[in-house]
Order: structure tokens, then C-alpha cells, then sequence
């Protein structure tokens, strides 16, 4: 059995540190948006739903990897499996809701007065789903 290196505590560590920023900035921003009702925007939906899907990164994602990083491959080989499919997924949600932002944001700026006037948080909500079952459903 190796022993553990400088170069994985040290990384660890820069893990343990992104894993908690991850989990305490994105636990306040859901926080900010469930208590002050003002800032429940359609566009703000988006920014809490991105929000949610970060927390879950640093909680399910974070601690599977540092501790893969700090034990031996044969300890943590029950959960390889599902780690890289929870990694894969979790990304790819955070990913599409980076682009989903991106295109709501492009549209304010396209569109202007009439977008925000005619937007609302069905249409918020629908436009995402629509946009990642064509991702999904499209052949590479």
C-alpha cells in the first residue's frame, strides 16, 4: 500500500477549501432567493436553479473525489461507478443551464422591453426542459 503524497494533500486540501465555497455560496444564494421575494424574477429562477445544481457538485461530487484522491483505487472502487455518473450528469445540467442563461440574457439584450414584457416563469421554466431534451435527443 503507497503512502499519500505531499502533492495529494495539498490538492485535497484546495479541494476541502472549493467544496466548502462551493456548498456555503451556493447555500446562500438559494437561501437570498426562498427568503426575499422580490428578487423571484424569471430570470433569477435561472440563476437559483444553477445555484441548486452547483450545491448538489459540491456535495455529491467534491467529497466522492477527495476521497478517490486520498485512498487507494481498490477502497473506493463500489462507488467509481456511480461517481462518474453523478459527475457526468450533475455537469452536464450545470452546463446546459450556463447556456440556457446565455440565451435568456442574449434575448433581454436582443429583444429588449418586449422580451421582458411577454417572458414569463412557465416560459422560463419550459424554454430549459425544451432546449436540453433537443440536446439529448440529437446524434452526435
Amino acid at each position: 500500500m503507497e503512502s499519500i503524497s505531499t502533492y495529494q494533500i495539498v490538492f485535497s486540501c484546495l479541494y476541502a477549501i472549493a467544496l466548502i465555497l462551493t456548498i456555503f455560496g451556493n447555500f446562500l444564494v438559494m437561501l437570498a432567493f426562498t427568503v426575499d421575494t422580490r428578487i423571484r424574477t424569471p430570470s433569477n429562477f435561472l440563476l437559483a436553479s444553477l445555484s441548486f445544481t452547483d450545491f448538489l457538485i459540491g456535495v455529491v461530487y467534491y467529497p466522492q473525489y477527495i476521497a478517490f484522491d486520498l485512498s487507494q483505487p481498490f477502497l473506493v472502487h463500489k462507488w467509481c461507478f456511480l461517481w462518474q455518473i453523478s459527475t457526468v450528469v450533475l455537469c452536464t445540467v450545470s452546463s446546459f443551464h450556463l447556456v440556457i442563461i446565455a440565451i435568456h440574457r442574449y434575448l433581454i439584450l436582443q429583444k429588449g422591453i418586449r422580451y421582458i414584457q411577454k417572458r414569463n416563469l412557465k416560459g422560463t421554466v419550459l424554454f430549459p426542459i425544451s432546449v436540453a431534451s433537443f440536446f439529448t435527443r440529437s446524434k452526435p
